[in-house]
């Protein structure tokens, strides 16, 4: 008897499972899995604090380590001379720029002017702290030889803002603005300049142009132009530059890990169009975040406030603008010729 009933639960438990396998199913589809709140909560703190060690702020310009890029030409020519300052001559139209305002009438006068107009100060080359905000300033190939230039522990860093009341300050590795006294009698301390300047001229994509008087006499012409600031850091004074390296293990390691932070911030833009960021008209967006406090404590805002130009039709907060950045750096990481270090205020001393 409890056999035969064993055998009826199971025979209708086996009729019950194949019936409903046979009924068409009422599930809806599952819709895609969405990031959650925490996890984007996450990745803004992993971006926030990647940005926020390279971010350049125009009230804390002193910094000891800067990039620039050169081609494989002037590599050499550097090696071959064991210099990294080796033209006085503009090299570019941010040197040429710089040379022009230092020689400006409501500036030349100036006693820090003067300084830095002298032979000391003659030879210079533009250089930044964030390595990949270069490569979207022009959108056309830029040169692809990466340089990594410490400066020496007493440097200090000049403030040179034209287009503001003061013009010039020079700060030491605290912060403390100096006074003139002090500055005469420590100017071959003197390492570089933190330039900022707004910029009247033609639309116009490429800064890297020889020709800047041919620029400057187009710029007053009569035909549409634009505002736009561009800041950089000129170097200037070999024997403050405690260190120069291209193509080490340590920068190439390096390198790499600012494309996986690239990609992270690409996939973060993507993620959601309320992350996309305008540089807003004349690019005043972007210079809110080249001051203290920040506009917006975002990736984005940290983002601008990495890169040293600012227009209307700048570099925006865009996956395009940082897609740019990330196949750059990707291209030139494989390029680097043989490793250099050169260490030019040990042979100077």
């Amino acid at each position: 008897m409890n056999m035969m009933l064993r055998f009826c639960l199971l025979v209708g438990l086996f009729m019950v499972c194949w019936i409903s396998e046979m009924q068409p199913s009422r599930a809806t589809p599952h819709a895609p899995a969405r990031p959650s709140d925490t996890s984007n909560k996450q990745v803004d703190s992993v971006l926030q604090f990647w940005l926020q060690k390279r971010a350049v702020s125009r009230t804390q310009t002193h910094c000891r380590t800067l990039y620039l890029w050169m081609d494989e030409t002037s590599l050499k020519s550097c090696i071959d001379q064991d210099a990294l300052l080796t033209q006085a001559l503009p090299i570019n139209a941010i040197t040429g720029h710089y040379d022009l305002r230092l020689r400006d009438k409501k500036i030349r006068k100036n006693p820090i002017a003067e300084i830095l107009r002298g032979a000391d100060y003659a030879r210079k080359r533009d250089a930044w702290p964030v390595s990949w905000a270069c490569l979207t300033e022009t959108g056309s190939e830029t040169p692809s030889q990466l340089i990594r230039v410490e400066l020496a522990d007493s440097a200090l860093i000049v403030n040179f803002l034209p287009h503001t009341k003061t013009q010039f300050e020079v700060v030491d590795a605290a912060g403390r603005i100096l006074p003139l006294t002090e500055i005469e009698k420590r100017k071959h301390h003197i390492a570089a300049v933190y330039f900022e300047d707004e910029l009247t001229e033609p639309i116009r994509t490429d800064f890297n142009v020889v020709d800047v008087a041919s620029a400057t006499a187009r710029s007053k012409q009569k035909r549409k132009k634009h505002r736009s600031v561009l800041r950089t850091y000129i170097l200037c004074n070999e024997s403050m530059i405690q260190a120069w390296h291209h193509a080490t293990p340590t920068i190439q390691n390096n390198w790499l890990t600012e494309i996986q932070y690239l990609l992270l911030l690409d996939a973060w833009l993507k993620n959601n169009d309320s992350h996309l960021r305008e540089s807003g008209k004349y690019g005043r967006y972007a210079q809110l975040c080249w001051g203290k406090p920040l506009p917006e404590n975002t990736p984005a805002a940290l983002w601008y406030a990495c890169l040293r130009r600012a227009d209307s039709f700048g570099p925006r907060c865009h996956s395009s603008s940082v897609q740019l950045e990330i196949d750059f750096m990707r291209a030139y990481w494989p390029k680097q010729t043989l490793p250099v270090s050169r260490f030019p205020s040990a042979k100077i001393r």
